[in-house]
């Protein structure tokens, strides 16, 4: 069976590095961090050292930033490099400290390709076909009928990305959630942690997992991209993003060019992590400071994917529950 690389162009390369990664993406807005960080990466004779010193003396004094040419494109996005070059491509420099301290990675499901899902493991990373859980296991229900999958991920994938390190080292998580498309009623999300090591096959779906309830269609494969995210301009985040409030004269003009920073930053919906991207709500449904996205799915044809119109599928977990490894609580919306 074929072996899909999921994520191509990893921001940390190093033994070991990730961690001291992870530690420098927490708070961009903390220059020591990445000072100390260059000191690691100097004492490994990694040409990346210099670089990172040199851009924050850049941000500090205002000075041209480095040239980047050969280095890791995933890297150069997590530690923030490209998005100070954003701020100052969209001239939103006074914003630059609290959009850095704002930053979340992310990891963007790019390439997305349907494939024959036989031709790989069933406990690869992938969305949308049957999914994998182990031998005997029966397909997930609630109260109202059976559940429809969408995506499963093999953690082993995601652990060396700075987003995937809160997730366990390995495993499979995979997402299910009641969906029925006539009546535009979901809920009742599902997120099953299978342990690794266990014995893994893809079930078919019971009979009463008709069309309308989402009976499995097309398998896709992905990318996985490293990168920043940040929030839209709206509530809770609008405040501390700090843009100018409803009586500024140039509230419009600085929104505009912090709408055109989000999407330079990231144009794809299918992500791991980051912030919530609604369409068709003016506030991030987020159900509290203790919650952070899972997840977020956009609705998609070839995958049978859909929500209201054009909706997006947001999945919220609470972080203590996500340091623990603890899925049985997530909350999900759409927007």
């Amino acid at each position: 069976m074929r072996k899909h690389t999921i994520v191509p162009d990893p921001a940390a390369v190093l033994p070991g590095e990730s961690e001291i990664l992870a530690a420098v993406v927490a708070n961009l807005a903390d220059h020591t961090a990445k000072l100390v960080y260059a000191d690691w990466l100097e004492e490994h004779n990694d040409p990346r050292g210099p670089v990172l010193r040199e851009f924050v003396r850049a941000v500090q004094d205002g000075h041209p930033l480095p040239a980047t040419d050969g280095l890791l494109a995933g890297w150069c996005e997590m530690v923030g490099l490209r998005l100070v070059e954003r701020v100052r491509e969209f001239d939103l420099e006074p914003y630059r400290d609290r959009l850095l301290a704002l930053a979340r990675p992310v990891l963007e499901l790019n390439d997305v390709t349907l494939v024959d899902e036989t031709l790989f493991p069933p406990g690869c990373s992938k969305l949308g076909g049957r999914p994998a859980l182990p031998r005997g296991a029966e397909w997930p229900r609630s109260d109202r009928g059976p559940l429809k999958f969408f995506a499963q991920f093999d953690l082993a994938d995601l652990h060396s990305t700075t987003g995937g390190r809160p997730l366990p080292a390995a495993g499979l998580l995979s997402f299910f959630t009641y969906q029925n498309a006539p009546e535009d009623q979901h809920g009742g999300p599902r997120v099953i942690f299978t342990p690794p090591g266990g014995d893994l096959e893809r079930l078919d779906p019971p009979d009463d997992l008709d069309e309308d309830l989402g009976r499995p269609g097309p398998a896709a494969t992905f990318t996985l991209r490293e990168s920043l995210d940040l929030p839209q301009a709206m509530e809770p985040w609008e405040e501390r993003i700090g843009l100018p409030n409803e009586a500024a004269a140039d509230r419009w003009e600085v929104l505009n060019r912090y709408w055109s920073l989000l999407w330079a930053q990231r144009a794809v919906a299918h992500v791991l992590f980051g912030y919530a991207r609604p369409r068709h709500i003016d506030c991030d449904p987020i159900p509290g400071p203790e919650w952070e996205q899972l997840i977020s799915f956009k609705s998609d044809r070839d995958l049978g994917w859909g929500w209201g119109d054009g909706h997006e599928l947001f999945w919220y977990i609470r972080t203590e529950d996500l340091k623990a490894g603890q899925f049985d609580q997530t909350v999900e919306t759409d927007g």
